[in-house]
């Protein structure tokens, strides 16, 4: 697993939030990425996807492979969706008034795949 770091801007660059996570590769950060900022898309214009020094959105964008689905995060990482969405939104970062991102946090934590954070993540996961 490697660390990457998100950064997310307003429309005229100022930054409103950052975050850091784990993911298996570029793909998977990528996925989780665009979806942290989707829920935050009415407060936030763009983002910076970081490996260390590199990178990894512009890279991203010149992959011939289509960026993973909504429901293909969920299934794999739900709770990983959750816990970032709300540490966001506990943070005080800008960001943190995102009414999209507070309304995404609710759907994820409704959904059917949905886990609680004691419960055994795998078995709400159908991926093996």
């Amino acid at each position: 697993m490697t660390w990457y770091c998100l950064y997310l801007y307003s429309a005229s660059g100022s930054m409103l939030g950052r975050d850091e996570f784990q993911a298996e590769n570029d793909r998977s950060a990528m996925a989780v990425a665009e979806h942290l900022w989707d829920a935050c898309s009415d407060v936030s214009a763009s983002f910076e996807l970081w490996d260390g020094l590199r990178r990894v959105d512009s890279e991203f964008s010149r992959m011939p492979c289509p960026s993973v689905s909504a429901e293909q995060v969920m299934m794999t990482s739900q709770v990983s969706l959750v816990e970032h969405e709300e540490t966001l939104r506990s943070s005080f970062w800008a960001l943190a008034r995102s009414e999209r991102l507070l309304q995404r946090i609710r759907a994820l934590e409704a959904s059917p795949v949905a886990t609680s954070r004691d419960g055994d993540a795998a078995a709400a996961s159908p991926v093996p």
